[in-house]
């Protein structure tokens, strides 16, 4: 049962972010949708790059008492780092991508490697715990939550931020829940010599995390710089319906 509620989970999460950009399509410019695209892609993809090998680590280890910490810390500093990365590129994206509303998404979207640090360390414990049913239930409410707050957004004519509406909303209750199930609450350690484990840990896993990054949204950027954020628009909804039903 818990089995089949994860994929209901993992199947919803595809078919919600999918449904805003349906939505998003119907009642915002192409534009929009593109300026959003790119901000996803300077920005969100970040939020996929913290927790890298810490996550790994911790779902694999019961022995330490300090792992939890030390993983919460380390994923919270490189969180803190990438956010300040992605806000850096606020200003020359808008430049790059001939749009000046770029910049103020950018910087809006930043920020969300923070609550990342909570989320992906609250979901290591649940697995390493075997409490499937809870992470699958949080992962459900948390996507039905983000999307009811940017269907809502759009149809109050909340124009483009609808979508940063959307994902603050999922990103933020999902930190939340998973951390309030799994009681997480890291202690002032920090052990250095496990730090630079899970560093070592995690040094593979980045590299093909950062490939896959480029596979798959490069021609994002390409499009963006080469065409125009109208373009990307038309790209990225076609290819977030394929990928919904191929993940």
């Amino acid at each position: 049962m818990s089995r089949a509620l994860l994929f209901v989970s993992r199947a919803w999460t595809q078919l919600a972010s999918s449904l805003v950009l349906i939505a998003a399509a119907r009642l915002l410019g192409q534009t929009d949708i593109g300026i959003f695209a790119l901000a996803s892609v300077l920005t969100l993809v970040l939020t996929q790059w913290v927790g890298v090998g810490s996550y790994e680590y911790l779902i694999r280890d019961r022995s330490s008492r300090d792992a939890t910490s030390t993983a919460f810390w380390l994923n919270l500093a490189v969180a803190a780092m990438l956010g300040l990365a992605g806000a850096a590129l606020a200003l020359p994206s808008a430049s790059w991508f001939d749009a000046p509303q770029l910049s103020a998404v950018v910087l809006w979207l930043a920020p969300l490697t923070l609550p990342s640090a909570f989320r992906v360390t609250a979901e290591a414990l649940l697995l390493r715990d075997g409490h499937i049913t809870a992470l699958a239930t949080h992962t459900l409410l948390s996507e039905t939550l983000g999307l009811a707050a940017g269907v809502i957004a759009l149809y109050c004519d909340a124009g483009l931020w609808s979508l940063v509406i959307h994902k603050w909303t999922q990103t933020s209750t999902c930190a939340l829940l998973l951390s309030l199930s799994a009681r997480l609450n890291p202690r002032w350690r920090f052990d250095r010599a496990l730090a630079v484990e899970i560093y070592r840990f995690g040094g593979g896993i980045l590299a093909n995390r950062i490939i896959g990054f480029f596979q798959i949204y490069g021609v994002d950027l390409v499009i963006g710089a080469m065409l125009s954020p109208a373009a990307v628009a038309v790209f990225r909804l076609g290819s977030r319906l394929v990928s919904a039903l191929t993940s």
